[in-house]
């Protein structure tokens, strides 16, 4: 049974219930708990002499949850799409089941029966992550006393853990391993094959750079967009999708004087994304992978991604001394507490400010010398 809430303005004691629907109502506000404990009883008595179930049932509440406690819809309905795909196959009665009764036991099947499948641990986690988020609106709400999923991943040890593929470890990638790599990169797709490396970006926001947010005389881009796996543009970067101003939700990265030479050969396009497919369409992650990246890298025999040229963007200007707060406002990432250069001051204190600009587009001027000669001496 419900205990009842004291409500800070009034200093009154709350008896609320909840109703056969799953809603939650309020039978009085009271001067003495005990007597708001009293209507409670009393109320929750009168709905179980109803004859209807009392607690809102887990498919009712996934209906619910997306307009009460509204996300971005990308970060919505991977959620969702996690929970159907993996969660309700497993549950008792497909999940048809009262919120009240879905405990760790419960769950704890459903992880075996994913573990037999033979399912990676991320994927796993992140299924159970999902519903960690679900349910611990539902006891925002109410409607559950604790939430059984949260903090529940598969332990690294667990014996039947058996994913197909290893796990992916990034990594920074040397000169000589991205010569190797650029030499079979066909013409057309070297300035999309070289921009992660020479301006940070995430897939998604490679993508959608627009030629007009080059700042040719500093040598910058702006990125304020992404474009999702189904090649669909949408505002904002990864953690600022629900940012409708446009100077707020993007950042500036570094642009090299070469790049955008190399940039200003494409054709132009009518919305002014840079990068094109050939039939004039927005790139997605796997057509990218399967029309420019990988038929070079089968030819050369290079085994990095998109995320390593990322990593190797952050690597080489660390390298060349360049501050961390540079990188991480280029990189697009907040410093967190934790080490010994990241701390409350790093956090809190430390913002960039630019001045090591010239010195960064240098180095990563040298970077590309470094690849040339590389493909030069392979060649020779």
């Amino acid at each position: 049974m419900r205990q009842p809430v004291r409500c800070a303005r009034s200093g009154l004691w709350l008896a609320r219930y909840q109703a056969a629907d799953g809603s939650i109502r309020q039978a009085g506000r009271f001067k003495r708990k005990r007597d708001a404990a009293r209507a409670i009883a009393d109320a929750s008595r009168g709905v179980d002499a109803e004859g209807e179930p009392r607690s809102m049932t887990l498919l009712a509440f996934m209906g619910a949850w997306p307009e009460r406690f509204p996300r971005h819809p990308r970060t919505t309905d991977s959620n969702l799409l996690r929970i159907r795909s993996y969660v309700l196959p497993y549950l008792p009665h497909g999940g048809d089941l009262p919120l009240t009764e879905l405990k760790r036991p419960m769950l704890r099947d459903v992880m075996a029966a994913l573990l037999a499948r033979g399912l990676a641990k991320g994927t796993i986690d992140g299924a159970f992550a999902s519903l960690s988020a679900m349910l611990s609106d539902a006891v925002d709400d109410e409607l559950l006393e604790t939430n059984p999923a949260r903090g529940f991943r598969v332990r690294p040890g667990d014996p039947r853990l058996r994913p197909v593929k290893p796990p992916q470890v990034r990594r920074a990638v040397p000169p000589a391993e991205v010569g190797a790599f650029m030499a079979f990169v066909e013409p057309r797709w070297r300035a999309i094959c070289w921009a992660p490396f020479l301006t940070g970006a995430r897939p998604g926001e490679l993508f959608a750079m627009r030629r007009g947010e080059i700042d040719r005389h500093a040598c910058l881009i702006y990125l304020h967009e992404t474009v999702d796996r189904y090649g669909n543009l949408e505002p904002g970067t990864k953690t600022t999708h629900h940012i409708t101003d446009k100077a707020r939700r993007g950042r500036w990265t570094l642009c090299p004087p070469t790049l955008v030479a190399m940039l200003d050969e494409l054709p132009a396009a009518d919305d002014d994304v840079v990068f094109r497919t050939p039939r004039g369409c927005v790139w997605s992650h796997r057509n990218f992978y399967r029309a420019a990246w990988r038929p070079a890298q089968l030819e050369a025999g290079t085994h990095f991604s998109l995320y390593d040229a990322r990593h190797t963007f952050s690597s080489r200007l660390l390298a060349a001394g360049i501050p961390l707060v540079e990188v991480a406002a280029w990189m697009g990432h907040s410093l967190r507490a934790g080490g010994a250069e990241v701390n409350m001051t790093s956090r809190t204190y430390a913002h960039a400010t630019g001045e090591h600009r010239e010195t960064a587009l240098a180095e990563l001027e040298r970077f590309m010398r470094l690849v040339a000669e590389s493909v030069d001496a392979r060649s020779a």
